[in-house]
């Protein structure tokens, strides 16, 4: 299987904050897959770049670097329970240079109503 950079970066993120290799390489290894089942998934129920999206357990923002340069500025809203998370899917954001911000919250009790 041939990685592409963005599954390198997820690699490199997850070790970084201290997820062991095992978990690191599941994750980088399937990433590309699930995010293009994910992008197909929303195409074909007819998301629009108009449209806002909300991802509940966004993560570290898996489908949110696919869907930020989709959607119109600040169209993507995502909240998770835990920050570390949030701050991986915000550095992913930042070396893959997608210049739309994500509108995030964490909150363990998933109170999305406060978007």
């Amino acid at each position: 299987m041939i990685c592409n950079n963005q599954s390198l970066i997820v690699r490199e993120l997850f070790e970084a904050h201290g997820y062991a290799h095992k978990v690191a390489a599941k994750n980088y290894l399937l990433h590309e897959a699930q995010q293009d089942w994910q992008m197909s998934f929303l195409h074909r129920v007819g998301l629009k770049p108009h449209h806002d999206f909300l991802d509940i357990g966004c993560g570290w923002l898996r489908l949110g670097v696919a869907l930020l340069p989709y959607l119109e500025e600040g169209r993507y809203h995502g909240i998770d329970n835990t920050q570390m998370n949030l701050d991986m899917g915000r550095a992913f954001l930042e070396r893959l240079q997608i210049k739309q911000q994500p509108i995030l919250l964490c909150d363990p009790a998933f109170a999305f109503e406060q978007f």
